[in-house]
Order: C-alpha cells, then structure tokens, then sequence
C-alpha cells in the first residue's frame, strides 16, 4: 500500500546461499525515521535454519529521505513528498534457508490465544477474566473478547457491585489482520 503511510513490514526471504550479503530497501516508510535513524534500531529476523526465535539483525541500518520520482512511488493522486527508505544489509547464514523479517518482534494471534487460555487457566485470575468471541473475521477466525472485572461469582453475604466504568481496548488493529 504505497497510498497512505506505511510503517510496519513483514516478509521472507527463501533460497539465501551461506555467505551471501544482500541489501533490502523499502522505499515508502512513514515514521519510523525516529527508530531506525536516530536511536539505531534494527529490523528482526528468524531464520527458519538457525538457532530458533526472532532477533535483531542487519548491519549498515539507514533511513532517509526517498527519490520522489522513484517508480514505485504512488503516481496519480497520492502525495509525493514524505516518503522515506529504510535500507539493512542482511548475510546469510546457511544455504537454501528461509529468513522472515519484520519491523519488530511480531506478537501472534497464537501466542495472544495461549496467554488468554493461562489466564483463564490460573487459578486466581480466572476468578476476574471472562472470555469470549465477539465475532469472525473474514478468514473465519475467532475475534475474542476479554472481560477482566470483579469475581465472576458474588460469595455468599457480599455485597455485589454497582455498575463500573467501561473501558474499551483494542488491539492487533494493522490493515490485513
């Protein structure tokens, strides 16, 4: 989507050879000038060969203003200045791998449903969190709702509670998901 402001980015990469340096750009970042530019981070990679998890990698990090006459910049009705390029160089490590990379250590729909079922699973917490499912998405997956409140269950002699404020939280909210 070069039409509006880009900033998080996922892919792989298959087929590397042990040894080889290759340099990404992506050329229609937004906002992550201050990360990347400033404060030196770097992009996180797993290679599906290597030791397992994501960590930091890339060497010669840069982010800087983009050429606006680039050819894969939105041509017709889009805005043409503020466009940026993030560029890394990645070495891969063994042959015929496959690296992902991600603009920061991705939080997964599977890691977000264990954390709510250890939550529903605990002894004490269950008592405060109640779970649910809102809807489906288009894909068909469960779209959950947690409720953390008082004890589910009044003991008995205690007073319940009057009603509360309601605070609503949303997250994963990226284009796609």
């Amino acid at each position: 989507n070069t039409m509006g402001y880009t900033q998080w980015f996922y892919f792989g990469v298959r087929g590397g050879t042990a040894s080889a340096r290759v340099t990404f750009k992506i050329i229609n970042m937004h906002k992550a000038g201050l990360l990347f530019g400033e404060q030196g981070m770097r992009p996180v990679g797993w290679s599906c060969k290597g030791r397992p998890g994501w960590r930091r990698v890339g060497v010669d990090v840069a982010f800087y203003g983009s050429d606006p006459q680039h050819e894969l910049l939105p041509r017709e009705g889009a805005k043409k200045e503020g466009y940026q390029t993030l560029a890394w160089t990645y070495s891969f490590e063994h042959d015929d791998d496959t690296v992902f990379f991600a603009y920061h250590y991705p939080y997964t729909y599977t890691y977000q449903r264990e954390v709510i079922s250890a939550l529903a699973a605990h002894p004490y917490a269950s008592r405060f969190v109640q779970r649910g499912v809102l809807c489906k998405t288009i894909g068909g997956v469960d779209c959950e709702t947690v409720e953390i409140a008082v004890q589910k269950e009044v003991p008995p002699g205690a007073v319940p509670p009057k009603d509360k404020p309601l605070a609503v939280i949303t997250a994963r909210v990226h284009p796609g998901e």
